[in-house]
């Protein structure tokens, strides 16, 4: 189960993007003890190819040396590995590895600008949280409304109710509460 809101939104913008979605799926040991744990993946096969989504979310302010464990422990090659042959399994995918399209992206709840270009500089796609509820979330919102799958008894398409902060953002969307001007960070006032 997601261990957040950030991450209960992801797991559910993945499902309606039609992925297999598993949250803090165990892939390994950490050398001390403990499990490592993916925070978010999902995976479907498109067009013969089978597409894996690795999301990382949480702080990103402890600067460059946070962004530097944050390459060294969540996306290492074994996890990379493991995951893929995890969703193969899943999927009966007999496909060649090159069929496999595998991305890495960070979803920062918070920013600091150097480990941003850190990440990026390693192959790992950065997107800032309101980016992915301004862009990714609502476009998947409309295409799931544009074609559901299955068609509805009344006119017009809702999100299914499991969905509980997709819909929370498409109430937000729908009366003008939630819009690219409002999703730029507060400025507080000094008083």
């Amino acid at each position: 189960f997601p261990r957040n809101w950030a991450e209960e939104l992801l797991v559910e913008w993945l499902h309606l993007d039609g992925y297999l979605v598993e949250a803090n799926l165990p892939v390994g040991v950490a050398r001390a003890g403990g499990r490592l744990e993916a925070d978010i993946v999902g995976a479907k096969i498109t067009d013969g190819i089978l597409e894996i989504k690795h999301l990382e979310s949480g702080l990103l302010s402890g600067g460059k040396a946070q962004a530097k464990r944050i390459v060294q422990t969540k996306f290492t090659r074994v996890i990379r590995y493991y995951l893929t042959n995890y969703f193969r399994r899943q999927f009966h995918f007999r496909g060649r590895f090159e069929r496999v399209k595998y991305k890495r992206i960070y979803v920062p709840t918070w920013r600091v600008g150097p480990p941003i270009a850190l990440l990026q500089r390693k192959g790992i796609e950065v997107i800032l949280l309101k980016d992915v509820i301004s862009t990714h979330i609502i476009k998947a919102m409309n295409r799931w409304k544009d074609a559901p799958p299955f068609k509805a008894r009344i006119s017009g398409s809702m999100l299914p109710e499991a969905y509980w902060l997709l819909k929370l953002i498409e109430h937000m969307y729908g009366y003008g509460l939630l819009n690219e001007e409002r999703l730029q960070p507060l400025k507080l006032e000094k008083s």
